[in-house]
């Protein structure tokens, strides 16, 4: 028996390693008055605070491994991120410039909510219930809005804060 004092290499979740960061909360009611002010202009906060915040709580809780590396544990990666947002933006391509083929396209924005719930809740499923969140919550929105005959409008805002988000994101994971 070693007199020695055994190694900690578990860092994971313990509060009270300096090594450890919880994610940020992003209260997703932010998004229930949609991305627009009152004339139809895109609210700063959302291009600005929001999707900053938002990039950081879906990046995940911030540890670093046993060599002392940043890891992030219950986020979701940077390719999954950009694997949903290339199906916006192709959703977007096939919707025509001013939405002309936007009722076309439609079902399959809808569609969006069932694919993230259905990634989200495969067994070992690593997409986290934070991101199934923010695609049910913006899914809503455009259909809501779709009622109104402003569907395509929010489904653009959408694709621009998910844009945005994706810029953070990096930086989030850094």
């Amino acid at each position: 028996m070693s007199d020695r004092p055994r190694q900690n290499y578990n860092n994971n979740y313990n509060s009270n390693n300096n090594g450890f960061e919880k994610a940020p909360v992003y209260e997703f009611t932010r998004l229930d008055n949609g991305y627009t002010d009152e004339n139809g202009n895109i609210k700063e906060q959302f291009m600005l605070g929001d999707a900053e915040r938002l990039a950081k709580y879906l990046a995940g809780d911030k540890t670093q491994d046993r060599f002392g590396k940043d890891e992030y544990k219950n986020g979701i990666t940077s390719s999954q991120l950009r694997q949903f947002f290339g199906e916006v933006k192709a959703l977007q391509a096939k919707m025509g410039k001013n939405g002309e083929d936007f009722a076309k396209v439609y079902p399959f924005v809808l569609m969006l909510k069932s694919k993230a719930s259905y990634k989200a809740n495969r067994e070992n499923s690593k997409l986290p219930e934070s991101f199934k969140i923010f695609i049910e919550k913006n899914v809503e929105l455009i259909k809501n809005a779709n009622k109104e005959g402003k569907g395509f409008e929010v489904f653009n805002n959408f694709a621009l804060f998910y844009e945005v988000v994706i810029g953070f994101f990096k930086g989030a994971t850094k």
